[in-house]
């Protein structure tokens, strides 16, 4: 008899992007890693996805497109890009995403929202204005899961790149209501 390194998954990932070049990468690094029988790729906007009777999920993950502020020192030319009828466009787009993504959640369940940003109107205020408009979740502070030099007072996780020596970036635990 011999040891094996095989894992027992309780579960499977969808993964939805509207960017096939994304998702081909992932099916390739689920393949390195040996998990492609777990993750199954949908090419698809997620906006018109969840417009039907969507799927429902126990946990959802968005990690949402964003301004890569958090990430400027790998992408210098982000700076040098944006403009402000950008950002208003990225973070109508945000709300959208987040909208939808509810929508995939089980009662009891959890949607993380992600960002590569340490901008707050794409992190704390998105997750705010989404908050107003969906009154079954509520903030599930991080507390737990995290170190606590990087749970933020209103339980949010977040990477400062002065202060972590990291890429910034930003997660919002939401929990649905039973």
């Amino acid at each position: 008899m011999h040891a094996t390194n095989d894992l027992c998954f309780a579960g499977l990932v969808f993964a939805v992007d509207v960017n096939r070049g994304r998702l081909r990468i992932l099916k390739e690094t689920a393949k390195l890693h040996q998990v492609d029988g777990v993750v199954t790729t949908v090419h698809a906007d997620l906006c018109v996805l969840t417009d039907g009777e969507a799927l429902k999920s126990n946990k959802v993950l968005l990690d949402a497109p964003c301004s890569g502020l958090g990430v400027l020192s790998k992408r210098a030319d982000l700076r040098w890009n944006r403009k402000l009828e950008d950002m208003e466009e990225l973070k109508k787009l945000q709300d959208e995403l987040l909208d939808a993504a509810a929508k995939l959640v089980k009662p009891g369940g959890v949607l993380v929202y992600s960002t590569c940003s340490i901008d707050p109107e794409e992190n704390e205020e998105r997750v705010a204005a989404f908050l107003l408009r969906h009154a079954e979740f509520r903030i599930d502070p991080v507390d737990r899961f995290v170190p606590p030099d990087f749970v933020t007072d209103s339980g949010f996780y977040f990477s400062n790149p002065v202060k972590h020596s990291l890429d910034g970036s930003f997660a919002a635990r939401l929990v649905r209501a039973s």
